[in-house]
């Protein structure tokens, strides 16, 4: 069985984010918060004997890093560029149990 918890604030701020982690498990669990990709925001899964975890929209992160990797390398930078980073640095970046989860929807 899987628990998520969507989140349906409009403009979701990093604050919003570790006040719902706070309201949901108070200090109980160290969860990670992906820096700068607060838009992207779902909520929280939560899987019998593992660890809660965010979740993050894959797309919409994907739009959020080509439009920093478009306003840092100019016109040199496609979509395609945008899903690579993505998938390199931030999708495949294992950082322990609560590395948070893309959701592709």
């Amino acid at each position: 069985m899987v628990i998520f918890t969507y989140y349906t604030k409009d403009k979701v701020t990093r604050t919003d984010i570790e006040e719902l982690v706070f309201e949901m498990f108070g200090d109980e669990y160290e969860i990670l918060i992906a820096d700068n990709l607060d838009e992207a925001f779902l909520g929280v899964i939560q899987r019998p004997n593992e660890m809660p975890h965010l979740a993050y929209d894959y797309w919409k992160v994907v739009d959020i890093i080509y439009k920093s990797l478009e306003g840092e390398h100019g016109e040199d930078v496609d979509f395609t560029d945008a899903i690579e980073y993505v998938e390199f640095n931030v999708v495949n970046n294992w950082q322990g149990p609560h590395t948070p989860a893309f959701i592709r929807r």
